[in-house]
């Protein structure tokens, strides 16, 4: 089988590549080495800048909304 792109990593870049790309009629693999879903430190956070690169919602998805953080120690 042949690909028109193919990602390493589906982590938040690798896996926006991925969405946009075949959004455009490309056909995509995505090769992840973890089992998904995985812990990340991140925690899933997704900023509301990023949110607007997508055209749909992410909303049902949200367990909670954060408007300030601190990084303990800084």
């Amino acid at each position: 089988m042949t690909f028109d792109c193919i990602v390493v990593g589906a982590g938040p870049a690798g896996a926006t590549a991925a969405y946009h790309l075949a959004k455009r009629g490309r056909s995509v693999l995505i090769l992840e080495k973890a089992a998904l879903p995985r812990y990340k430190p991140c925690a899933g956070g997704v900023s509301p800048a990023i949110a607007e690169w997508f055209d749909f919602d992410f909303t049902p998805a949200i367990a909670a909304r954060w408007r300030t953080f601190a990084i303990p120690g800084s």
